[in-house]
């Protein structure tokens, strides 16, 4: 560990080690164990449910969505808004980036 100009340790590290072993050395799977994984999984019915019916139908909903990246740095700021048509629900999202672009979903 060696000290940086402004005074805070800057760690560096070196290995000695061998490097991490290439993951195709690894020999294959035999095909009796493939199937044996596999073939429950294949043969398993699709989960079913009955339909639920509605008994208050909700109105229209209006939010207001922020984008953010990954480290926490403003995107975008939106809109979500939803509509009741009928027996339908449409959906827009509006973004407006910081760049000064925009989109539009429906």
């Amino acid at each position: 560990m060696d000290r940086a100009r402004n005074g805070r340790a800057r760690v560096s590290f070196v290995s000695s080690e061998a490097p991490a072993p290439n993951l195709r050395t690894v020999p294959p799977c035999e095909p009796a164990a493939l199937a044996a994984i596999l073939l429950p999984i294949a043969l398993a019915a699709p989960a079913e449910a009955a339909p639920v019916a509605v008994r208050y139908v909700e109105g229209s909903s209006h939010g207001f969505v922020v984008l953010r990246s990954y480290r926490g740095a403003l995107l975008a700021n939106g809109q979500l808004i939803q509509t009741v048509r009928g027996t339908r629900v449409e959906s827009r999202l509006f973004f407006h980036f910081a760049d000064g672009s925009s989109t539009t979903r429906r």
